[in-house]
C-alpha cells in the first residue's frame, strides 16, 4: 500500500510532487579535451581519481598538470561542477569542484543543469542506489568502468523545488562537517596516545613515585607463544573462536567471533590475560587482550606473559608499539608473509618493575578507552549520514 502523499514509481515510492528523471537531464557531461602540456592548461590544477577520498566527496590533494607531468588529453571543469570517477565505481569517488581546473579522462565533469543543486547531484552519485547500479553495469574485462550510455540509462527521483534540493544538499553537508570534525578529533587523540606511549614505554618520562631503574631484556623473556592446538569439534571453548578478520586493525577491538564446527582445522587455545597478535601481515596491527577463554586461528600468536617479568596490560601496550610491529613485520614466506618469532623474541625491550608497569598500562588504557568512545561516535555519525542520504534522496523525510 502506498503511503498517503506518495506515488509508486520504477525507483520506488516517492512524494507525489517529485519527478523521476534521467540522471543526464540533471547535468551535462563536458565534451572535448585540452592539451595539459600547453598554457594555460599546464598551470591549472589537475584532479585524478587518486586525489579523491572514497565515499566522502573530499579532495585529498592538489597539484598542477605540469607538476604531475601530464601529457594526455584532459577535461576542463568549472567551480561548482561535480567531478565523478568513472573507473572502479565501487570506490564512490566524486567531488563538488571548489575551483576551475582539469580532470583526468577517467572522470566525468558534470555541469549541473539550470535549477539543479550541485550538492544534490553529488549526493545522488555517492548514494548506495546509484553505486549499486554503476557497479552492476561496469562489470567487464579489464578495468571496471561506467560509460556515458550507462549513465544516461540511470534514472533518479528529484524534488522540483530548488529550495528542497538545496535543503537536502545542506543537510548532508552538515553531516559531512560533523564527520570531518570527529575524524580530526580522533586523529588528535591518536597522536596524543602515540606520544604518551613513546614517552612512558621508553622511560623518557616517569610517572610520579617511581624511581627504580629499568632493565633491558629480550622480548622472548617477557612473553612466550602458546603451543596448545586443539580440534575445535572436541573443545569446550569452541563456541568462541576468533579469526584474523574478527580483529579491527590498530584499535585492539573485536568485531565479532564465530562458533567453530566439526571438521574445522586445529585452533590455538587462549586464556584470560593472553595477548593475541596477528602474525600474518603484521603491519595491519591486529591485536587483542583476551578477557576470556577461547580458540583462535593459528595465524594469530597467543602470547602468554611471563608472570614475574611483565603484566598482561603492559604486554598488550608493548605489542602496539612501532618497534614491536616493525620487528613482527620482518617476515618469512613470499605468498603470505608471516612474522618470524626468532626476530621478535630477540627484540630488546626496556621494562620497569611490575607496579610501574601497572601504572603505565592504566594511563594508556584510559587513553585507549577515550579512543574507542570517539571511534564509536565517528562510526555512528557515518551510519547516520548513510541513513539520512537514503531517507532524503527518496523523499521519505522532507525538509521543506
Amino acid at each position: 500500500m502506498v503511503r498517503a502523499g506518495y506515488k509508486r514509481t520504477e525507483v520506488g515510492d516517492i512524494p507525489e510532487d517529485w519527478n523521476v528523471v534521467p540522471l543526464l537531464s540533471l547535468a551535462r557531461i563536458a565534451m572535448g579535451q585540452v592539451d595539459p602540456k600547453v598554457d594555460p592548461y599546464r598551470s591549472m590544477t589537475l584532479v585524478a581519481p587518486d586525489h579523491i577520498e572514497s565515499a566522502t566527496g573530499r579532495l585529498l590533494s592538489t597539484a598542477t598538470a605540469a607538476e604531475q607531468r601530464a601529457i594526455s588529453g584532459k577535461y576542463l571543469f568549472s567551480k561548482g561542477d561535480v567531478i565523478y570517477s568513472k573507473i572502479r565505481p565501487y570506490l564512490r569517488k566524486a567531488i563538488l569542484a571548489p575551483f576551475d581546473g582539469l580532470c583526468s579522462a577517467d572522470m566525468y565533469p558534470l555541469k549541473p543543469a539550470q535549477g539543479v543543486a550541485a550538492g544534490l547531484l553529488l549526493a545522488i552519485l555517492l548514494s548506495n542506489h546509484f553505486t549499486n547500479y554503476a557497479v552492476s553495469v561496469s562489470v567487464r574485462s579489464g578495468m571496471p568502468k561506467i560509460n556515458r550510455a550507462e549513465l544516461a540509462d540511470y534514472s533518479t527521483a528529484v524534488p522540483p523545488s530548488a529550495a528542497e534540493q538545496t535543503g537536502i544538499a545542506d543537510a548532508l553537508h552538515a553531516a559531512d562537517d560533523l564527520i570531518e570534525s570527529l575524524e580530526h578529533l580522533l586523529a588528535k587523540k591518536r597522536a596524543i596516545k602515540q606520544g604518551a606511549m613513546q614517552s612512558l614505554l621508553t622511560g623518557a618520562n616517569r610517572l610520579p613515585g617511581f624511581t627504580e631503574p629499568w632493565r633491558t631484556i629480550p622480548f622472548g623473556e617477557l612473553a612466550r607463544p602458546r603451543r596448545d592446538r586443539v580440534d575445535p569439534s572436541h573443545s569446550e571453548t569452541s563456541s568462541f573462536c576468533i579469526e584474523l578478520e574478527h580483529i579491527q586493525p590498530t584499535t585492539g577491538r573485536l568485531l565479532g567471533a564465530s562458533a567453530t564446527h566439526s571438521g574445522a582445522s586445529l585452533k590455538s587455545v587462549f586464556r584470560p590475560g593472553d595477548v593475541l597478535f596477528g602474525k600474518l601481515r603484521a603491519y595491519l596491527r591486529k591485536y587483542w587482550l583476551a578477557d576470556r577463554h577461547g580458540l583462535c586461528s593459528t595465524e594469530i600468536w597467543v602470547l602468554a606473559p611471563v608472570a614475574e617479568a611483565v603484566t598482561s596490560q603492559f604486554l598488550f601496550q608493548l605489542v602496539t608499539t612501532n618497534d614491536f610491529v616493525e620487528a613482527a613485520s620482518t617476515a618469512y614466506g613470499t605468498h603470505m608473509p608471516r612474522s618470524d618469532w626468532r626476530v621478535v623474541a630477540g627484540l630488546q625491550i626496556s621494562v620497569p618493575s611490575p607496579p610501574e608497569q601497572a601504572a603505565i598500562a592504566e594511563v594508556l588504557a584510559d587513553l585507549d578507552a577515550d579512543l574507542v568512545a570517539t571511534t564509536a561516535k565517528l562510526d555512528k555519525a557515518r551510519a547516520l549520514k548513510q541513513g539520512m542520504m537514503q531517507e532524503l534522496l527518496t523523499g521519505r523525510i522532507r525538509l521543506v
